[in-house]
């Protein structure tokens, strides 16, 4: 197997800036001039006053930038309000990264084979599967959440009390039931991570955090990573700012466990920019385990990081929630650009508007990415995806699903090779990229892809996971899923 560990860690060749009084890594050169200390500066205000205004007790931004064009270094710029700069917040699901990273660090030393069956390495009496026999779950699967598990069922999310992985595990076993073949759709999932927890220490022979810390940590220069709580670490609160919300001891901490300072998680963010910008074929930016990814949809989430569009640009990274934490780990490789944030509120819809200030701030002089051309209309092939669609899986939910209830999808063939859909009130155009994908009118790059599998037609991506009625067969006792296809 290829060598991965230059990749992963070792491949930005570092040198150093001092911002705020503080060394920070840096990396390479952009694609685009960032904007200088002064706007910087004038950003930071926005934010300061962001905070007054929602009350938020500690906010931490730190923003990655070229120190000039050309010049092989990045600058950092970070601020910490309502806290000291070392201060341990807390990071959700961006745990998820550093549990992919230490699945490849673990593969590189050849612990682990990415495509062998999960069963492989421990005990399979651990979940079930109906599929198995042609339908493995594995060890790529848990790195891009395809394994066909939902998400955590409520009995799990909501048993706070630190427990051992044995005893994790034996919470809700029935619940670890693959709902759909494993490998056929990318579906979010906090199980999942479990799994990966399982395989770490079955494979490392020692807990999730020395074997995170000896091969994602130490590696990264991560020193004040953990996944318990840790002095000094301001609490979390609902998003008044004022009310108080427990510490949450995750049932499987590989999911959104993480504490550590903002410093850690630069660290992070700009080693996954290098990697990003040099070996964009990683498994970190490259999902091959669904079918989306396998028949050429790169827009989708690969081994913990997720691409999104903004401003016709494509963001890579992460976000995390850790009841009374919102964060984001968000970069662009090609332009050398990035940004870390953390609040100490439970407050998305802040979160979501300092994204926004964050991102278009960073690559307001960078050039939007030039969409694909749109083929010939001789060439469409629009009217075979005609016909209604229902979600071929479901995160959470299970019973309504099962049930037929949730909302269905239409897709439209129009003249010209595009295709209109709509949900419910929402609706939308499709531009054709290829035969089989599409885009919509803002994105730069494919974002949709429909697949013929088996007699059958899927859609995944940004609209999410829907097969073309009549359904696959896994999905024939749902009712209204074995109504005719649409003409």
């Amino acid at each position: 197997m290829a060598r991965l560990l230059g990749l992963i860690f070792w491949g930005a060749a570092c040198a150093w800036a001092v911002t705020d009084g503080r060394a920070k890594p840096t990396g390479a050169h952009p694609a685009g001039m960032a904007p200088g200390p002064a706007e910087s500066a004038e950003l930071f205000t926005q934010l300061a006053d962001l905070r007054t205004t929602h009350n938020v007790p500690v906010m931490a931004v730190s923003l990655i930038t070229p120190r000039a064009a050309h010049s092989g270094k990045l600058t950092v710029r970070t601020k910490v309000w309502g806290a000291q700069p070392d201060i341990h917040l807390r990071w959700g699901s961006i745990t998820k990264t550093i549990t992919a990273l230490t699945v490849l660090a673990l593969a590189e030393d050849e612990k682990i084979d990415l495509h062998a069956p999960l069963a492989r390495y421990v005990d399979p009496g651990h979940w079930h599967n109906p599929w198995r026999a042609t339908h493995p779950i594995r060890v790529n699967h848990l790195l891009e959440l395809t394994a066909g598990l939902p998400d955590l069922s409520s009995r799990e999310f909501n048993f706070n009390s630190p427990v051992s992985l044995t005893q994790a595990l034996a919470i809700n076993p029935r619940h670890r039931t693959t709902r759909w073949p494993p490998g056929l759709q990318h579906v979010y999932s906090n199980m999942t991570p479990g799994l990966s927890q399982l395989l770490i220490e079955t494979v490392a022979q020692q807990s999730f955090a020395r074997a995170a810390e000896k091969w994602t940590f130490a590696p990264l220069g991560m020193r004040s990573a953990g996944f318990s709580p840790q002095a000094p670490l301001p609490g979390g609160f609902k998003a008044d700012g004022k009310t108080p919300i427990p510490y949450w001891h995750m049932t499987f901490p590989a999911y959104g466990a993480l504490n550590a300072s903002i410093d850690d998680l630069v660290l992070l963010t700009t080693h996954l920019i290098s990697i990003g910008r040099k070996h964009g074929s990683s498994p970190l930016f490259q999902a091959r385990s669904s079918l989306a990814g396998q028949n050429g949809l790169a827009h989708t989430y690969a081994a913990g990081l997720y691409p999104r569009v903004r401003n016709g640009l494509v963001w890579h990274g992460h976000g995390g929630d850790a009841d009374g934490y919102r964060s984001r780990m968000a970069f662009i490789p090609e332009a050398q650009l990035g940004y870390v944030v953390n609040i100490n509120v439970d407050n998305p819809r802040l979160l979501a508007r300092i994204e926004a200030l964050l991102e278009t701030h960073l690559s307001q002089n960078v050039p939007a990415d030039k969409p694909p051309p749109t083929p010939s209309p001789g060439t469409s092939s629009a009217g075979k995806f005609h016909g209604t669609y229902y979600p071929s899986g479901a995160r959470f939910g299970l019973d309504r699903w099962q049930a037929g209830t949730l909302t269905r999808l239409h897709v439209t063939s129009m003249p010209g090779g595009t295709l209109r859909w709509q949900r419910g009130k929402q609706g939308g155009t499709l531009l054709p990229v290829t035969s089989r994908l599409y885009r919509r009118p803002a994105d730069p790059r494919a974002t949709v892809i429909f697949i013929e599998e088996g007699g059958r037609i899927y859609l995944q991506g940004e609209l999410g996971n829907y097969a073309r009625i009549p359904c696959p067969a896994y999905m024939q006792t749902i009712p209204g899923c074995r109504e005719p296809a649409s003409p």
